[in-house]
């Protein structure tokens, strides 16, 4: 699993965590939720040892990567794998160079076998056939789902999606989360999303925790936050003060 113990972290002046605690559990997804601004990108660059914290940890099937550098490092993120808000989908690359990119600079396949493990995880994500085809003739929907092509291709325990229906229309939004539960289930990845969508966090999540100021002030599934009294919560599900 995935442990994070009292991580703090201050941008000058600006304290973004403030001693946030949470557990990660294998095989489940994890949906982070939160104002804008409260910090859940940044938790998530802690996860995968890109921000050092100045206080608390991160361990990662025991390890503690915050004291981790280099080799030792890159063989934890070997396990890692991240989807980026806006896919980050090279434009000058085709769909199937973006999805083999990292293969192509950790790994000594051979292009048969990388044309294969494409055409595979094209199928799994309901884009077969798009191998040549370049990211300006994508739609939003077809770069979310090449990005977790790429994400899913090097084999990973654990999956990061930052706010993966971002820009998308209500019914393709409701069809990514049907593909990261279908990933999910058949592949055994642990997920952890970070969105402000709560429609999203309540199709996909098993665990929904809800960071503010800095901590986590709530953890339990979907039916428990929809029920919780803490007012701040209850503010940010019903989208108003009270």
């Amino acid at each position: 699993m995935i442990q994070i113990v009292n991580l703090k972290k201050t941008f000058g002046d600006k304290k973004v965590l403030r001693g946030v605690n949470l557990e990660i559990m294998d095989g489940a997804t994890t949906v982070i939720i939160g104002p804008s601004g409260c910090g859940k990108t940044v938790l998530l660059k802690h996860i995968v040892g890109l921000i050092r914290p100045d206080e608390g940890k991160v361990m990662i099937d025991g390890v503690n990567i915050s004291n981790l550098y280099g080799t030792s490092l890159f063989k934890v993120r070997e396990h890692i794998s991240v989807v980026f808000q806006g896919g980050a989908l090279l434009d000058s690359l085709s769909v199937s160079n973006n999805i083999t990119l990292g293969l192509r600079k950790h790994t000594k396949l051979r292009e048969p076998e990388l044309s294969k493990i494409v055409k595979e995880k094209l199928e799994m994500v309901k884009l077969g056939g798009t191998e040549k085809l370049m990211p300006s003739e994508l739609s939003g929907g077809m770069k979310k789902r090449v990005a977790i092509a790429r994400a899913i291709a090097t084999n990973p325990k654990y999956i990061l999606y930052d706010e993966p229906t971002t820009g998308l229309d209500p019914i393709t939004a409701n069809k990514i989360d049907k593909l990261i539960c279908n990933l999910q289930q058949k592949l055994k990845i642990t997920a952890i999303v970070v969105t402000h969508d709560l429609t999203s966090a309540y199709n996909i999540g098993d665990t929904i925790a809800m960071l503010r100021e800095g901590e986590i002030i709530f953890e339990g599934t979907p039916k428990e936050i929809r029920n919780c009294e803490e007012q701040k919560v209850k503010e940010f599900v019903r989208g108003r003060d009270i």
